[in-house]
């Protein structure tokens, strides 16, 4: 809110990537602002290498997601490794 009145911002930049080391660390190096979580750049955070910014508007915490190649039957350790974290989360 601004002067009490809703406002909309339209983002864009230059940068676009799906690996969320390198955004990690554009970020570090002040190419921009991303969405990322404490797990992620907690690190980062404790050294002053990035900033938190609108705590308030913050998205609520997600759950712990697994994801694999579909249409492959999983080698037995991985079942076994997304097993053990299902029944430990689920605790």
């Amino acid at each position: 809110m601004l002067e009490g009145k809703r406002r909309i911002f339209v983002v864009r930049g230059t940068r676009l990537a799906n690996d969320g080391e390198l955004v990690r660390r554009w970020c570090c190096e002040g190419h921009g602002i991303a969405l990322k979580s404490n797990w992620d750049i907690g690190e980062d955070l404790a050294a002053g290498r990035v900033v938190e910014l609108l705590p308030a508007f913050e998205p609520p915490p997600s759950s712990l997601q697994v994801i694999y190649p579909g249409g492959r039957k999983l080698p037995k350790r991985v079942r076994a490794l997304i097993d053990a974290l299902c029944e430990d989360f689920a605790a």
